[in-house]
């Protein structure tokens, strides 16, 4: 993995902050492979589909308040039957952005997408 005389050279600090970056970086996969194996391959795309043409709809200016609540509500029993509380969490998140301005929809279809990818 690292070679063992540059580890002997680095300072303490610098150790200390590889490792940390090390164990972020291994969370961050473990996150993604849960989130993606908690729904099926149809209901990801399906959702990841939905979720870029709000993302796009919201770059544009326009509210996609009929979308979020029409489109994703195909896909709340696949996402609450995940039991992935992060995943939930997003979807939630964009849900509620219906009424909401165009720049909050953005914001939570972003944070969702990413999550999907």
């Amino acid at each position: 993995m690292y070679n063992k005389h540059l580890i002997k050279k680095m300072k303490v600090s610098e150790f200390k902050k590889l490792i940390r970056e090390e164990v972020r970086n291994v969370l961050r996969e473990n996150t993604k492979k849960t989130i993606n194996e908690s729904l099926s391959y149809y209901d990801n795309e399906y959702l990841k589909d939905n979720v870029t043409d709000i993302l796009a709809g919201t770059a544009k200016g326009e509210d996609m308040t009929d979308n979020i609540i029409d489109k994703l509500g195909n896909s709340s029993d696949a996402v609450y039957d995940s039991g992935d509380s992060k995943l939930i969490k997003a979807y939630d998140n964009l849900r509620d952005t219906a009424e909401a301005p165009v720049t909050a929809q953005q914001k939570a279809a972003a944070v969702l997408l990413k999550m999907l990818k």
